[in-house]
């Protein structure tokens, strides 16, 4: 009975020194990877992939550690390698919906769309919630020359990810580049909220001053707002007992906000500026909510406009969101408003745009 009790004892400590041991090599495995991440953020591919091999041989069962190695494949364009690692990981139960993601783009690296849109779309029935399948199968889309199929792909991913940038992104240049710019504008702005200071928030950035000079032809005795297909309004067309939807709510709430700061003259174009668009912006936000139009109308970036306002930091923030129009302009704005930048930038550490689930934007939502 000694013998047995012993040899009892001696295997359960072996069990628990061989569990402790284990969940060591775990800890320093997920501390190597993280040096390994690390590393090739920093552009040091070959740095990174061994660090991550490393994490690999200590914690062999952990498969995210083969998804960070093809990740590295795939930049290094070395995708069939990528497809071999990541094949078999497809049906592991702690598959992510980025795993499909990352094997359909190399399917598409190496000219097979098909196959890629195959692997999205399975992705998507597994992970019915994922912006980044979303904006894959928008991408493939619009390389198909369907811009409305694109669109809608890219829509449904804000519906389910709403805090996922890049389906605003997509979306916003799609829009803005079309003739229903209106929804351009609300999701170019929005993601500008979402990703701040990217290469990507620099070129939307433009884009939204662009677009609102195009749609809105300012002389100095009239103005016409051109925004939506069939929704072109000139202010002295406007009815306060019209009750429309949000989309000619919106239209005609701008055309009212830059009706209201028209100067009279000799009907000469008057050139849109930073500074001018501002003023219209700011007009609007009153005009929304003198109206009541946030009732009809829960819009969560006119909210957060109105926000801003309040606090006193709308111009900086239209400042900074314009700021690619002109840099000089820029420049010298803030050169001579220091002080109001970073106020603002302080109080947005704790008011950033209240996106989540439940509080969103979607065109789909508001027709």
């Amino acid at each position: 009975m000694r013998t047995i009790l012993l040899t009892i004892g001696i295997f359960a400590s072996m069990t628990t020194a061989l569990h402790a041991q284990t969940d060591s090599d775990r800890v320093r495995a997920r501390e190597i990877c993280r040096r390994g991440i690390a590393a090739v953020d920093e552009g040091n591919l070959e740095k990174g992939l061994d660090l991550i091999q490393q994490a690999a041989v200590l914690d062999p069962a952990n498969p995210n550690y083969k998804y960070e190695q093809a990740y590295i494949s795939v930049m290094k364009r070395e995708y069939a390698t990528a497809v071999t690692m990541m094949e078999p990981l497809m049906n592991d139960s702690a598959a992510q919906d980025v795993w499909y993601q990352l094997l359909g783009n190399c399917y598409d690296y190496q000219g097979n769309p098909k196959k890629a849109v195959e692997t999205y779309s399975l992705g998507l029935k597994r992970f019915p919630n994922s912006g980044p399948l979303h904006l894959e199968l928008g991408v493939m889309s619009l390389k198909e020359d369907s811009v409305a199929k694109a669109v809608r792909f890219w829509e449904q991913g804000i519906r389910r990810a709403p805090r996922f940038a890049s389906n605003y992104y997509w979306a916003a240049k799609a829009f803005c580049s079309g003739t229903e710019r209106l929804w351009g504008l609300l999701y170019g702005e929005i993601f500008m909220n979402l990703e701040p200071a990217s290469r990507r928030a620099s070129e939307i950035s433009k884009l939204l001053f662009n677009t609102y000079a195009a749609a809105i032809t300012l002389h100095k005795d009239s103005l016409r707002v051109d925004v939506l297909e069939h929704v072109t309004i000139d202010a002295k067309d406007i009815s306060e007992h019209v009750k429309p939807p949000y989309s000619l709510d919106a239209t005609t709430a701008l055309t009212m906000a830059g009706a209201a700061g028209m100067h009279k003259g000799d009907g000469a174009t008057v050139q849109m500026t930073v500074e001018r668009l501002h003023a219209i912006r700011e007009k609007f936000i009153g005009i929304w909510f003198e109206r009541g139009l946030d009732t009809a109308h829960a819009n969560v970036l006119h909210q957060y406009q109105k926000q801003l306002l309040d606090a006193g930091h709308f111009e900086a923030y239209d400042r900074y969101l314009f700021r690619e129009a002109d840099a000089s302009a820029f420049q010298a704005w803030y050169d001579a408003h220091e002080d109001a930048m970073k106020n603002w930038i302080a109080w947005m550490d704790g008011h950033s745009i209240p996106i989540d689930e439940r509080h969103y934007f979607s065109r789909l939502d508001e027709w």
